[in-house]
């Protein structure tokens, strides 16, 4: 398959009904092991804070919770659901970065792709 093609298939993935995140992710947490989670908290029918408790009955991954509508409330929450890190959108990529690199340490126990953009397995 062209790798455009393979690029069209994916975006394709991200429209699917928001319905269905929650009990896809929690299948793939059933199925791979999980160096951590970056969670938004707005999903279309589904609040992300829901799912935590669904995820950390199947994977001890430490939780990112990213969310473009802050409230002290919603801090709280993801506080209270011990979550790694809480960030607020717009957010730059270096952030992203620290973020992760500080909450997700078992990161690089997990394989390289041999090939640049292959998918890890």
């Amino acid at each position: 398959m062209h790798p455009r093609g393979a690029d069209r298939g994916a975006r394709r993935d991200l429209r699917r009904p928001p319905r269905r995140l929650g009990a896809e992710a929690c299948a793939l947490l059933d199925a791979y092991p999980i160096a951590g989670i970056i969670l938004d908290v707005r999903l279309g029918e589904e609040h992300g804070l829901d799912l935590i408790p669904r995820f950390r009955a199947r994977s001890p991954a430490p939780i990112l919770v990213l969310t473009g509508h802050s409230s002290e409330d919603l801090a709280i929450q993801a506080v209270d659901a011990q979550v790694a890190k809480y960030l607020k959108k717009p957010l730059d990529l270096h952030e992203l970065r620290r973020a992760t690199h500080a909450s997700f340490p078992r990161w690089t126990e997990f394989p390289r792709s041999p090939r640049a953009g292959a998918p890890l397995r």
